[in-house]
């Protein structure tokens, strides 16, 4: 194969013989007035061949009334199909690609390049040393096509393909240094700190796959997958050399076409994971944070009145301990009437005003002492802290597994799958179902706490005002958090992944939406019934606070069932909780027999449509049985507290 310096050249030589014919050449050729409009075409001194964005634009506003110019791609394919390249081409408008396969077939059937025109003779060596076939000289040994755009907004689907690659920027040795291909997310920082680049992340979620690529400035998420298109149109990938990277090419062509209309199955262990058909391409290319919104400007105002409200009850709290300490020992005379006195103790001073009690909720030491407090009262029932410590470790030990297989591209994805098939690794994937154990803390502490409330003031439960209480003391928060969400956290970082941790997760997660789902269902999670509005998980304002939704549901059914546990009747009570089990029971083992669901996580999650997640995962009449079981566990402990804690 001639070397790169020696090819580009000449196809800009071909490219300005486009209206040579055959009586051109009989044995000292010369050339028409044709062929010297397209050698004018082209200044060679300063021409590198490589395609150019630029250079594309440039061509085709120099067109004019007079001369009409088209940018071309000359793609040469040499050697078998095994090594090639792409030039641009500026060329007029009649020039063609018949043209230059004739003029080549000509000059390869010359016996000597000195019967050329002088002019013309570095061309004839040229194509005689690259493009003739050596065993037969009359015949070409390459292949070489043309592909050309006449406007700048071009109409063909073709046309925009070959735009958004040119867009792209063809191959420049730093944004290649730069890139990364599978599972690799290339060099962000400095790609972002070369001139005239920018970062973009493809993915393609139901393969596993992140490729991180530096391209053009002129690139942009449109562009980037018709370039990819135009990559599955390609017959040849070495024929693009100077367009698209080899590598690239091959790879969306092998993984990303090649999928499309096929069922992939990625193997591993009991549960093989199916990928659907068609595989989404996610490109990521705007890194720009977001402008402020008014609600930006509020969330902060609330942040600074919460800070003032932090101070100014960190420095009360402090200024209250210290005049304790000081006023401890220290007596006062109190003298009378009589002239007579006795001495004693500083009486304390009486219960703090409302506002000042108000205050002191904000203070940061005093409640930062409450949370690192170890003061148990002698009724707490200590194992349950055990419980949480240990379904916290566990939930988060599943959700690291979950995030680095999301977030974190692998790089030995199919060694992950083996260990994930693996029946000692379903201590793992089984923390997606260890948030049954917080199901059952709630239910537990329920029954505990509101038995024992009950029966120390000697009065029924208020079943309003306990949801009342409830919905207050989550949702104040809730909203804060929402807003904290939704206008504050996309300010709060960057990387190649923020965007699908900020963007994407704001305009509803999986399902990829333009609008943030937050502004839209705000108010199904304030009413806590997000786990039924929207329709799909991903659609959802923060979908993890699913299990919110389910909770206080299970607290409206658990708090009604004691309320008729201490007014009215206990057997009655205990019997609603075990028919509300067993219908759970039955409920979800239908929609399994039904759905033919896989006890597994992995299936769950790449499931087309999400049916099991939304159908079972956060429904309330499939996840209520932990819960239910607490309440009972709670009761027990109440009604045969001695005999449970020896057992």
């Amino acid at each position: 194969m001639p070397p790169l310096h020696a090819v580009l050249p000449l196809l800009a030589l071909i490219s300005i013989c486009s209206t040579c014919n055959a009586s051109d050449i009989p044995h000292r050729v010369v050339h028409g007035d044709g062929f010297q409009d397209c050698a004018a075409a082209i200044n060679l001194k300063n021409w590198t061949g490589l395609p150019s964005y630029d250079n594309y634009r440039s061509c085709i506003s120099a067109s004019s009334a007079d001369v009409s110019t088209k940018y071309c791609l000359g793609e040469l394919t040499a050697l078998g199909g095994v090594a090639g390249l792409t030039a641009g081409l500026c060329l007029p408008d009649h020039c063609t690609q018949s043209n230059i396969e004739e003029f080549v077939a000509l000059v390869c059937a010359v016996p000597s390049c000195v019967d050329i025109e002088q002019t013309l003779q570095p061309l004839c060596d040229a194509v005689q040393a690259t493009m003739c076939d050596p065993r037969n000289r009359t015949s070409s040994a390459h292949n070489f096509h043309l592909s050309c755009l006449e406007s700048d907004s071009p109409s063909s689907s073709k046309g925009e393909m070959l735009d958004a690659t040119l867009a792209c920027g063809g191959i420049d040795p730093q944004r290649t240094l730069d890139s990364g291909l599978i599972n690799n997310l290339g060099n962000w920082d400095a790609c972002n700190d070369l001139p005239g680049a920018r970062y973009c992340l493809a993915s393609y979620a139901q393969i596993f796959i992140t490729s991180g690529q530096c391209v053009a400035s002129t690139c942009g998420v449109d562009k980037y997958q018709q370039m990819v298109s135009f990559a599955c149109e390609v017959d040849n990938c070495m024929a693009v050399t100077n367009l698209i990277n080899p590598e690239y090419c091959a790879f969306w062509k092998t993984v990303y076409c090649g999928a499309r209309g096929k069922q992939v199955i990625l193997a591993g262990g009991p549960n093989d994971l199916p990928v659907p058909t068609e595989i989404d391409l996610d490109v990521t290319c705007d890194y720009s944070a977001p402008k402020p919104e008014t609600g930006t400007y509020v969330t902060l105002a609330i942040c600074g009145v919460i800070a003032v409200l932090i101070t100014a009850a960190t420095v009360l709290s402090e200024v209250r301990r210290r005049r304790a300490e000081g006023l401890q020992g220290v007596s006062v005379e109190l003298v009378g009437k009589d002239g007579g006195g006795e001495g004693r103790r500083v009486a304390p001073r009486g219960r703090a005003p409302v506002w000042e009690r108000l205050l002191l909720a904000f203070s940061l030491t005093d409640n930062w002492h409450k949370m690192l407090s170890t003061h148990r009262s002698g009724d707490a029932v200590c194992c349950l802290d055990g419980l949480r410590s240990l379904s916290i470790l566990w939930v988060l030990l599943g959700h690291t597994f979950l995030m680095a297989g999301a977030a974190v591209p692998l790089t030995n994805l199919t060694d992950t799958i083996q260990v994930v098939g693996r029946f000692s690794f379903q201590l793992v994937v089984g923390a997606f179902f260890a948030v049954d154990t917080f199901f059952f803390l709630s239910g537990f502490l329920l029954a505990y706490v509101a038995v024992k409330h009950a029966t120390r003031m000697k009065t029924r439960v208020n079943v309003p005002v306990a949801i009342i209480h409830r919905w207050v003391r989550l949702s104040v928060l809730y909203v804060f958090v929402i807003l904290a969400w939704e206008y504050l956290t996309p300010y709060m970082g960057n990387g190649p992944r923020w965007p699908q941790f900020t963007v994407q997760l704001h305009s509803t997660f999986l399902s990829r939406g333009k609008e943030s789902a937050c502004k839209r269902y705000w108010w199904a999670n304030l009413l806590y019934i997000n786990n039924f509005i929207p329709h799909l998980y991903g659609a959802q304002c923060m979908p993890w606070t699913w299990y919110l939704a389910n909770d206080m549901q299970f607290f409206v059914v658990g708090i009604l069932i004691i309320a008729i546990y201490c007014g009215y009747s206990k057997r009655l009570s205990w019997c609603c909780m075990g028919l509300l089990l067993v219908a759970s029971w039955v409920t979800t083992g239908s929609l399994n027999l039904i759905h033919g669901w896989k006890v597994a996580v992995m299936p769950m999650i790449l499931e087309p449509g999400q049916h099991q997640e939304y159908l079972y995962y956060e429904k309330p009449w499939c996840r209520i049985g932990p819960y239910l079981v607490g309440m009972a566990g709670g009761l027990l402990v109440l009604e045969h507290g001695r005999a449970v804690r020896v057992f």
